[in-house]
């Protein structure tokens, strides 16, 4: 009985220890995560950015090619 006690102590210790490094770990696999999102979707605005302006040019017209981001 007394070794399953120690047994039990140890591997709460070895959980609790683990899950502490586990925190810092997902933090910074957050931070990349959220990193690498923002990183795409700026990526998928600028591409969508540059075809609206390519089609704004085949279509200097239309309504939709007015505004402040196709002055540049």
């Amino acid at each position: 009985m007394k070794a399953m006690r120690i047994c039990f102590a140890v591997l709460t210790v070895l959980t609790v220890a683990a899950c502490a490094d586990d925190d810092e770990s997902y933090e910074a696999r957050h931070r990349s995560w959220s990193s690498e999102q923002h990183r795409e979707e700026m990526y998928e605005r600028q591409r969508a950015l540059a075809a609206h302006r390519a089609w704004c040019d085949d279509h200097p017209s239309d309504s939709s090619c007015e505004g402040w981001y196709n002055r540049y």
